[in-house]
């Protein structure tokens, strides 16, 4: 469900919640291989400790460093196109009203609207020799036009 953000990026727009008071959101970011691999890993080893695992490629970035890194893979600069949060949940309700009536999942909903309002999404185990952003975001953007 993120392909339509990927797909903004390729045109040089990150949309993105507005910053809080306090400083920028910080989100934790895990690749599709890092995830597989830790996966294969905890079923592999044969120690099932019942814990929780919350891991991440990187544990700990903002928006600014998704638009940093998407402009390093584009080598063109990603601007940032900020939501005010009131504006974000209006369109995640009616995002999900419309997907309702239709039978259609859409990207935004407002559970999804609820989750990127969140100020501290990170986590502290980081997954060993883990793919960095830009190449988490090299393997998104595969038309680099």
């Amino acid at each position: 469900m993120l392909q339509p953000l990927f797909d903004i990026m390729r045109f040089g727009w990150l949309p993105v919640p507005a910053e809080l008071r306090s400083g920028p959101r910080r989100f934790a970011v895990i690749s599709v291989s890092d995830l597989v691999e830790v996966i294969v890993d905890q079923v592999t080893s044969g120690t099932r400790s019942g814990q929780r695992i919350e891991p991440s490629s990187i544990a700990s970035i903002s928006w600014a460093d998704v638009a940093g890194a998407a402009g390093v893979v584009r080598s063109k600069p990603l601007r940032l196109l900020r939501f005010w949060p009131g504006l974000l949940v209006g369109l995640g309700w009616a995002s999900s009203a419309v997907a309702t009536m239709t039978r259609r999942a859409l990207p935004l909903s407002s559970g999804k609207a609820r989750e990127l309002l969140v100020s501290d999404w990170t986590y502290d185990t980081a997954v060993q020799g883990a793919m960095t952003l830009e190449e988490t975001i090299a393997a998104c953007l595969p038309d680099r036009s």
